[in-house]
């Protein structure tokens, strides 16, 4: 169990290690699928079990939940995370090299389970951009 950190400066070290880690992974898992993904294509037809609620708050100290849209690799090679609220009236893109540890694990569960619903059906498409039309039972 001597590896386990004991300090802060310990812990801070253990913390960012993980964070590379799970940028890698999700850079990793972004280009599997191709670059570009809108989750929320997946939440809204239920293709996935899992939609995490991330949370801002502003300079007046109001929070407001709100859900991730699309993850997608920038040209420069960021990568840009799009969130929703529940209202569709807040749209704020998050980089994420900024996400804490924990917000960049929920974005990486997220793409594992996109990962998963395309492994068992590789005749889909990924989907990269809203459609509020889509017909799921034509799909």
């Amino acid at each position: 169990m001597s590896d386990l950190p004991n300090t802060s400066a310990e812990f801070r070290e253990f913390f960012h290690t993980m964070r590379d880690q799970i940028h890698d992974k999700i850079r990793s898992r972004m280009e599997k699928l191709g670059g570009k993904v809108c989750l929320r294509m997946y939440h809204d037809n239920y293709l996935t079990d899992i939609c995490y609620t991330f949370y801002e708050t502003d300079d007046d100290g109001f929070g407001r939940a709100m859900f991730l849209d699309t993850v997608e690799i920038t040209p420069e090679g960021d990568i840009d995370i799009s969130l929703r609220d529940s209202e569709d009236c807040y749209n704020p893109v998050w980089c994420l090299e900024d996400m804490t540890v924990t917000d960049a694990l929920y974005v990486l569960e997220e793409l594992e389970a996109v990962s998963t619903f395309h492994e068992a059906h590789p005749d889909k498409a990924v989907f990269t951009d809203y459609d509020p039309d889509f017909d799921r039972e034509n799909y």
